[in-house]
């Protein structure tokens, strides 16, 4: 078992997840195989995807419009989203800062073994 791990947000780095994005990994599956947690930062975004894990959103700050397969809402900040595995979802967003939780936190590995 590892021990806890604080994240200072001096210590914060935003790597290019993709154009317009921009992600830090405070957890992942070199910490956890089980969850991941995740700040991505977004201005002028979007994305169309269909999860292979659970993932929950929370928006700290901005707008993340989402379109589910019954319907478009905007999540405005303190709101959030769960997404069971294999929820196709499109979102975007002019500007947006987003926690991100994902169940399995090593799905590539269990999704796509070598």
């Amino acid at each position: 078992m590892m021990d806890a791990k604080i994240t200072r947000a001096t210590e914060r780095s935003l790597v290019e997840l993709a154009p317009g994005a921009k992600i830090h990994r405070d957890v992942d599956d070199s910490i956890s195989e089980s969850m991941s947690c995740s700040i991505l930062e977004m201005e002028n975004f979007e994305l169309e995807w269909t999860v292979l894990y659970d993932e929950y959103l929370y928006v700290l700050d901005g707008t993340l419009t989402i379109e589910l397969k019954d319907g478009t809402y905007d999540l405005k900040t303190g709101d959030s989203l769960w997404m069971p595995d294999g929820t196709w979802h499109f979102y975007h967003t002019k500007q947006a800062k987003v926690l991100v939780t994902v169940y399995p936190a090593n799905w590539q590995k269990t999704r796509h073994p070598d």
